[in-house]
C-alpha cells in the first residue's frame, strides 16, 4: 500500500513503476574570482566552447526524428547564438571576470527576460540554462550535468530536463519522468509524449520525497511511493477507450482532431493515427540548421513532404516564428532587453521584407504540389476575405503584415 503521495501535472499518459534515479541538477555556479591575467585571451576561449556545444546538439539532431530533432536544433542554435557568444566576451574584457562566469551572467540575462515573458516563453528557461551549462562544462574542460548511466528501468526524478537529456531517453530503460519544475508545453512534456513514456511535472517536493520506489500516473498527474519490493511495472496504457476515428464530444458535438506537425515524419504518424487535418503545421524545420536563407524551392519542397499525407485535408500553417528562444542564424537579430517582446516572427518581415514574401511563394506552391487546404494561423484580415496579393490565402504581403 502506499505510503506517501504527491501531485503535479500530467503531461504525458500511462502508468509505471520501479526505483528512483536522481539526476543531477544545473552545474555550480562559477566563481567571479580570480580575474584572468589576459581577459582578451581569456575571451577567446567562448566561442570554440559554444560551437562545439551547438555542434554535438546538430550531430543529435540529426540522428533524432520529429520533436526531438526540432527541439535539438533549435537547442543547438541556442549554442551558436552571436548575441550570447559576444556578449559573454564583453563581460570577460570589461570586466575582467573569468569566461566560465560570464557565459553564467550572459546566459542570466537571456533567461530571465524569458521567464519574464511569462507563459510559454518562460518554458523555455530551462532550455537556456542547459545551453549555459555546456557552453560551462566545455570551457572548464569537464563533464556537463545530465542523465546517468542507468542499469535498470528506472523513474527519473529532476528539477527539470533539458531538451538533450530528453531526447535522448531510451524508453527501454525510463520508465516514467518526474520532475518538480516545467508545464504542459515544456519541451520535457513534448518529448516524453513523443516517445510514450509517462510523465508528471511540476511535483512540488518530488526531490526530497524519500521514497525509493515510486509508481507514477501520467493521466491522473500523481506521485506515490510503493514498496522497494515490488516487481517493476512498465509504462502502459490507462485504458484509452474504443474510438472511431470521429471525435466529438459526449452530446454528439462533432470536433476535429487536428495534428500539431513540425516535419513529414510528425506528418505521417499524425496521418496513420487518424488526424483529420493539422491545426498547427511549424514551419522553422527547413531553417533551424540554415546559415543561409533556404531558396523558394527548397522551401516547397519541403513544405509539401509535410502535407502531402493531408491531401484535401485542411492545414494550418505558421509562418516562420524566429527569433527569442528560436534564433535563426542568417537573420542575425540584434541583442535586445526582453527578446521574447522584440524582432521575432511577423516583425521580422519589417526589416527583411523578401524572407515572408518568399516563404508564401513557397508554402503556395507546396499546397498546390500537395493538395491541401492551407490557410495561415495569423489572420491579418477580416474573416470571410482574402486580400490582394495574397493568391493561396496563407497571409498577406509582408509590407501589409502588421505586428
Amino acid at each position: 500500500m502506499a505510503e506517501a503521495k504527491l501531485s503535479g501535472v500530467g503531461v504525458s499518459p500511462g502508468r509505471a513503476s520501479g526505483p528512483v534515479v536522481r539526476v543531477t541538477d544545473s552545474i555550480a555556479e562559477p566563481a567571479s574570482t580570480p580575474g584572468p591575467e589576459d581577459p582578451y585571451a581569456e575571451a577567446e576561449l567562448i566561442a570554440p566552447a559554444a560551437k562545439k556545444v551547438a555542434g554535438r546538439l546538430e550531430t543529435m539532431a540529426d540522428a533524432a526524428t520529429g520533436d526531438a530533432a526540432a527541439i535539438l536544433s533549435t537547442t543547438a542554435a541556442m549554442a551558436a547564438d552571436p548575441s550570447l557568444v559576444s556578449q559573454a566576451e564583453q563581460l570577460v574584457t570589461a570586466q575582467r571576470i573569468p569566461a566560465a562566469r560570464a557565459v553564467f551572467d550572459a546566459a542570466g540575462h537571456f533567461a530571465q527576460a524569458l521567464a519574464n515573458a511569462g507563459g510559454y516563453m518562460a518554458e523555455r528557461v530551462r532550455d537556456v540554462h542547459d545551453v549555459r551549462d555546456r557552453i560551462i562544462a566545455e570551457v572548464l574542460g569537464v563533464a556537463p550535468p545530465g542523465v546517468p548511466e542507468l542499469t535498470t528501468p528506472s523513474i527519473l526524478v529532476a528539477r527539470d530536463l533539458a531538451p538533450a537529456d530528453t531526447a535522448g531517453l531510451d524508453p527501454a530503460k525510463v520508465l516514467a519522468l518526474v520532475t518538480e519544475e516545467g508545464g504542459p508545453t515544456s519541451h520535457t512534456a513534448i518529448l516524453a509524449r513523443s516517445v510514450g513514456i509517462p510523465a508528471v511535472v511540476a511535483v512540488r517536493g518530488a526531490l526530497s520525497f524519500a521514497a525509493t520506489a515510486w509508481a507514477v500516473d501520467g493521466d491522473a498527474g500523481t506521485v506515490e511511493s510503493v514498496d522497494p519490493e515490488a516487481p517493476i511495472v512498465t509504462a502502459t496504457a490507462a485504458g484509452a477507450a474504443d474510438w472511431n476515428g470521429r471525435g466529438e464530444t459526449g452530446d454528439g458535438h462533432v470536433v476535429k482532431v487536428l495534428a500539431n506537425v513540425g516535419s513529414p515524419t510528425d506528418a505521417r504518424a499524425a496521418a496513420d493515427a487518424g488526424a483529420e487535418g493539422v491545426g498547427l503545421f511549424r514551419t522553422e524545420f527547413c531553417y533551424l540548421d540554415a546559415d543561409t536563407e533556404p531558396t523558394v524551392d527548397a522551401q516547397r519542397a519541403a513544405y509539401a513532404a509535410v502535407l502531402e499525407p493531408f491531401r484535401g485535408k485542411p492545414v494550418i500553417v505558421r509562418s516562420l516564428d524566429a527569433g527569442a528562444d528560436k534564433p535563426i542564424g542568417f537573420l542575425s537579430p540584434d541583442v535586445e532587453p526582453n527578446p521574447a517582446l522584440g524582432v521575432r516572427g511577423v516583425r521580422v518581415a519589417f526589416d527583411r521584407v523578401g524572407v515572408l514574401d518568399r516563404q508564401l511563394e513557397a508554402i503556395a506552391g507546396a499546397t498546390a504540389d500537395a493538395g491541401a487546404r492551407c490557410r495561415s494561423w495569423r489572420r491579418w484580415w477580416p474573416p470571410r476575405r482574402r486580400p490582394r496579393g495574397s493568391p493561396t490565402g496563407c497571409g498577406p504581403p509582408a509590407s501589409r503584415a502588421r505586428a
